[in-house]
């Protein structure tokens, strides 16, 4: 016999029916995807796992698929659509791997439809994450040559040069000239 001490008000009960975000925005990052025969054999596509990341529905999963290799030309060119703006939502400007958008947050934006008889979550966009958090103020860094001119030596009073002169003097030092 185990002794346990478990308050279920703080567990997910468990269920093999996907859970079902009401409509709304979510913050999200892709956690897992595979490759996957259609059901209809009509063709292959990428299937990712979207974990929410944030707020009450967090640890909740979307599954969504990409018909990248289809029979349909208009089912390639809209799975391609939703990877590009996947890709850009995650900050970058071309994929290699799709490895490499694992664990990047971005925002999804979901509503829910039905399909045979049974209620899925779609993903109708896909937008840049934006940190609630607001980063510490930073102070702007100097320039190089004014890093290089701070190490100098002063010059002497009898010999006060412009900046411009400065800067050439510091770069004839340095070999940059």
């Amino acid at each position: 016999m185990a002794t346990l001490d478990f308050n279920i008000a703080l567990v997910r009960p468990y269920t093999s029916a996907p859970v079902i975000l009401p409509p709304g925005k979510y913050t999200v990052a892709i956690t897992s995807e595979q490759i996957v025969d259609l059901s209809n054999g009509r063709g292959t596509a990428l299937a990712f796992n979207y974990t929410v990341k944030e707020g009450p529905q967090k640890g909740s999963v979307v599954r969504e698929l990409l018909n990248l290799w289809h029979t349909s030309q208009d089912a390639v060119a809209m799975a391609r659509a939703r990877l590009a703006a996947i890709v850009k939502a995650v900050g970058l400007q071309q994929l290699g791997d799709t490895t490499v958008l694992q664990n990047r947050p971005f925002c999804v934006q979901v509503s829910c439809r039905e399909w045979n008889g049974r209620e899925y979550n779609n993903v109708d966009d896909y937008l840049p994450y934006v940190s609630t958090t607001q980063p510490a103020q930073q102070q702007p860094q100097p320039m190089a040559y004014e890093q290089q001119a701070q190490h100098a030596p002063t010059p002497q009073p009898a010999q006060q040069l412009s900046r411009g002169d400065l800067n050439n003097k510091l770069m004839e030092e340095n070999g940059w000239f």
